[in-house]
Protein backbone atom coordinates (compact mmCIF):
# COMPACT_ATOMS: atom_id res chain seq x y z
CA UNK A 1 0.00 0.00 0.00
CA UNK A 2 1.31 3.88 -1.17
CA UNK A 3 0.36 6.44 2.38
CA UNK A 4 1.50 9.48 3.70
CA UNK A 5 2.64 9.46 7.31
CA UNK A 6 0.42 10.98 10.33
CA UNK A 7 2.02 10.45 13.27
CA UNK A 8 4.95 8.51 15.13
CA UNK A 9 5.04 6.99 19.05
CA UNK A 10 7.05 4.98 20.88
CA UNK A 11 6.28 1.62 20.21
CA UNK A 12 6.95 -1.73 22.00
CA UNK A 13 10.10 -2.70 23.17
CA UNK A 14 11.87 -6.09 24.06
CA UNK A 15 14.17 -6.32 27.24
CA UNK A 16 16.91 -9.26 26.74
CA UNK A 17 18.43 -10.25 30.10
CA UNK A 18 21.77 -11.66 29.52
CA UNK A 19 25.69 -10.89 30.51
CA UNK A 20 27.18 -8.74 30.76
CA UNK A 21 24.59 -6.06 30.69
CA UNK A 22 20.69 -6.14 30.23
CA UNK A 23 19.39 -4.39 26.80
CA UNK A 24 16.35 -2.67 25.52
CA UNK A 25 15.32 -3.05 22.19
CA UNK A 26 13.42 -0.20 21.25
CA UNK A 27 10.74 0.24 18.52
CA UNK A 28 8.60 3.31 16.71
CA UNK A 29 5.03 2.73 15.50
CA UNK A 30 4.61 4.99 12.30
CA UNK A 31 0.56 5.97 11.70
CA UNK A 32 0.59 5.62 7.90
CA UNK A 33 -2.85 7.02 5.84
CA UNK A 34 -3.49 4.83 3.30
CA UNK A 35 -4.03 6.42 -0.29
CA UNK A 36 -3.73 3.43 -2.68
CA UNK A 37 -3.54 -0.56 -2.10
CA UNK A 38 -1.81 -2.21 -3.76
CA UNK A 39 -2.96 -5.78 -1.94
CA UNK A 40 -4.84 -6.64 1.32
CA UNK A 41 -5.76 -9.84 1.59
CA UNK A 42 -5.86 -9.74 5.15
CA UNK A 43 -7.36 -6.56 5.46
CA UNK A 44 -4.69 -4.93 7.60
CA UNK A 45 -6.11 -1.20 6.29
CA UNK A 46 -8.62 0.24 9.22
CA UNK A 47 -10.34 3.31 8.74
CA UNK A 48 -7.79 4.21 5.80
CA UNK A 49 -4.97 3.64 8.48
CA UNK A 50 -1.77 0.84 9.00
CA UNK A 51 0.21 1.46 12.00
CA UNK A 52 3.90 0.10 11.40
CA UNK A 53 6.04 -1.15 13.66
CA UNK A 54 10.02 0.14 13.22
CA UNK A 55 13.62 -0.83 14.69
CA UNK A 56 15.15 1.83 16.78
CA UNK A 57 17.80 0.40 18.06
CA UNK A 58 18.80 -1.45 21.17
CA UNK A 59 20.37 0.15 24.64
CA UNK A 60 22.23 -1.42 27.65
CA UNK A 61 20.09 -1.00 30.56
CA UNK A 62 21.83 -0.10 33.60
CA UNK A 63 20.99 -1.44 36.98
CA UNK A 64 17.71 0.08 37.45
CA UNK A 65 16.52 -0.49 34.26
CA UNK A 66 16.82 2.86 32.46
CA UNK A 67 18.97 3.08 29.26
CA UNK A 68 22.48 4.12 29.83
CA UNK A 69 24.07 8.01 29.09
CA UNK A 70 25.57 6.89 25.95
CA UNK A 71 22.97 5.10 23.84
CA UNK A 72 23.59 5.71 20.28
CA UNK A 73 19.65 5.46 19.28
CA UNK A 74 18.44 7.99 17.62
CA UNK A 75 15.93 9.88 20.25
CA UNK A 76 11.59 9.96 19.35
CA UNK A 77 12.33 13.12 18.35
CA UNK A 78 14.97 12.25 15.96
CA UNK A 79 12.91 10.05 14.33
CA UNK A 80 9.85 11.94 13.86
CA UNK A 81 11.63 14.93 12.48
CA UNK A 82 12.91 12.13 9.90
CA UNK A 83 9.36 10.82 9.29
CA UNK A 84 7.94 13.61 9.49
CA UNK A 85 3.73 14.38 8.46
CA UNK A 86 3.01 14.09 5.20
CA UNK A 87 6.46 11.61 3.71
CA UNK A 88 5.19 9.46 1.34
CA UNK A 89 5.79 5.96 2.05
CA UNK A 90 4.95 2.22 0.50
CA UNK A 91 3.89 -0.55 3.28
CA UNK A 92 4.62 -3.93 2.17
CA UNK A 93 4.43 -5.50 5.81
CA UNK A 94 2.69 -8.28 7.77
CA UNK A 95 1.48 -7.95 11.07
CA UNK A 96 3.99 -8.23 13.63
CA UNK A 97 4.94 -11.14 15.59
CA UNK A 98 7.03 -11.18 18.84
CA UNK A 99 7.08 -15.05 18.96
CA UNK A 100 10.16 -15.72 18.07
CA UNK A 101 12.27 -12.81 20.17
CA UNK A 102 10.23 -13.85 22.77
CA UNK A 103 10.91 -18.11 22.55
CA UNK A 104 13.94 -17.24 24.97
CA UNK A 105 13.25 -16.90 28.46
CA UNK A 106 15.90 -14.21 28.41
CA UNK A 107 13.89 -12.36 26.18
CA UNK A 108 10.39 -10.51 27.53
CA UNK A 109 8.25 -7.84 25.87
CA UNK A 110 8.04 -4.96 27.81
CA UNK A 111 4.36 -3.70 28.80
CA UNK A 112 3.58 -1.27 26.08
CA UNK A 113 1.13 1.89 26.63
CA UNK A 114 0.94 2.56 22.59
CA UNK A 115 -2.32 4.36 21.46
CA UNK A 116 -3.77 2.63 18.76
CA UNK A 117 -7.51 2.53 17.54
CA UNK A 118 -9.11 -1.73 19.11
CA UNK A 119 -9.26 -2.78 16.08
CA UNK A 120 -5.81 -1.75 14.70
CA UNK A 121 -3.38 -4.96 13.85
CA UNK A 122 0.63 -3.55 14.50
CA UNK A 123 2.82 -4.35 11.40
CA UNK A 124 6.54 -5.63 11.66
CA UNK A 125 8.80 -2.95 9.12
CA UNK A 126 11.75 -4.75 10.23
CA UNK A 127 12.94 -5.74 6.89
CA UNK A 128 14.42 -2.70 4.86
CA UNK A 129 11.90 -3.77 1.79
CA UNK A 130 8.36 -3.85 3.95
CA UNK A 131 8.58 0.18 4.76
CA UNK A 132 10.26 2.24 2.35
CA UNK A 133 10.11 6.02 1.91
CA UNK A 134 10.15 8.12 -0.42
CA UNK A 135 13.38 9.59 -2.16
CA UNK A 136 12.61 11.18 -4.75
CA UNK A 137 14.75 10.50 -8.15
CA UNK A 138 17.21 8.87 -5.64
CA UNK A 139 17.37 5.26 -6.38
CA UNK A 140 16.03 3.04 -3.49
CA UNK A 141 18.53 1.51 -0.86
CA UNK A 142 16.20 -1.47 -0.55
CA UNK A 143 14.95 -2.29 -3.81
CA UNK A 144 18.50 -1.31 -6.08
CA UNK A 145 17.57 -0.18 -9.43
CA UNK A 146 14.45 1.99 -8.39
CA UNK A 147 13.00 4.59 -7.85
CA UNK A 148 9.97 5.40 -5.59
CA UNK A 149 7.60 5.86 -8.57
CA UNK A 150 9.40 2.87 -10.28
CA UNK A 151 8.18 0.51 -7.12
CA UNK A 152 5.02 2.39 -7.33
CA UNK A 153 4.36 1.45 -10.49
CA UNK A 154 5.33 -2.26 -10.48
CA UNK A 155 3.35 -2.93 -7.93
CA UNK A 156 0.06 -1.16 -9.63
CA UNK A 157 0.66 -4.00 -11.71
Amino acid sequence: MRGVVVGVQEGPALISTSEPFDTRDNSVVVSVRVVQVFKDEESLVRDDLVHVSLPRGVGALDEDGQVLPNDAAPSLAEVRESLRAGLEVVVIARPRDDAEHVASPSVIREEWHGQLPTDAILLGGMHPQSFVVDQGDEPLHSWPGLTFADLVEQLRQ
